[in-house]
């Protein structure tokens, strides 16, 4: 990709931080693959437009809590009011190693609970089993260690972040996010043929 692209979607990453930042996670996986795009052939230059999409990312990410530190004088990078819609606290899941919480919430999240409505349930399945099909591809052609395979990480940025969350608060955007991220992350490692070591 030219580097004005890759910029320019640092940028606009930074700013879907700022639109919803529970989904920060999501953010910065792509934001970490998409650093693996940065043309290598000139090992300076490329460094310096990695520092510089870092730097525009971070300083993008950290415009709420530069406005927070100024008119809040607090440090608070975003300001939330996720605690309303917890389902579950890890402390009282560890000290009671029950964990059938954090299953129901997986199930619910991968629509594997019962299916109300099946385009949601084949577009969900089918996006998780398209990922499944380019791991076990890159597996399988020994590229698995290769840059492009970091996509795949992208759906979990989604979904561990909001693991804890109830999924009735603004459903079904979550579910769409993570499944989508599935399919997204699937079709960006999708092996080719002529694929070398990234």
């Amino acid at each position: 990709f030219p580097y004005t692209t890759l910029f320019r979607s640092s940028l606009a990453l930074g700013y879907c931080v700022q639109l919803r930042p529970n989904q920060i996670g999501g953010i910065v996986a792509i934001f970490l693959v998409l650093l693996f795009y940065v043309e290598r052939t000139d090992r300076t230059a490329a460094l310096g437009n990695i520092a510089r999409m870092t730097t525009v990312f971070g300083v993008v990410v950290s415009l709420s809590l530069l406005h927070n530190l100024y008119y809040g004088e607090s440090f608070t990078l975003f300001t939330a009011n996720g605690g309303i819609n917890v389902a579950f606290e890890w402390t009282k899941i560890f000290s009671t190693g029950d964990f059938s919480p954090v299953w129901q919430q997986l199930r619910t999240m991968l629509y594997w609970n019962s299916a109300n409505n099946w385009s949601w349930a084949l577009a969900f399945w089918g996006s998780q089993i398209l990922w499944i099909s380019a791991l076990m591809l890159r597996t399988r052609r020994g590229q698995l260690l290769h840059a492009k395979s970091l996509s795949l990480v992208i759906p979990f940025g989604y979904a561990l972040p909001m693991l804890k969350y109830q999924m009735g608060s603004y459903y079904p955007r979550h579910l769409m996010a993570i499944n989508l991220a599935f399919m997204c992350a699937a079709l960006i490692a999708w092996p080719r043929v002529d694929e070398s070591g990234d």
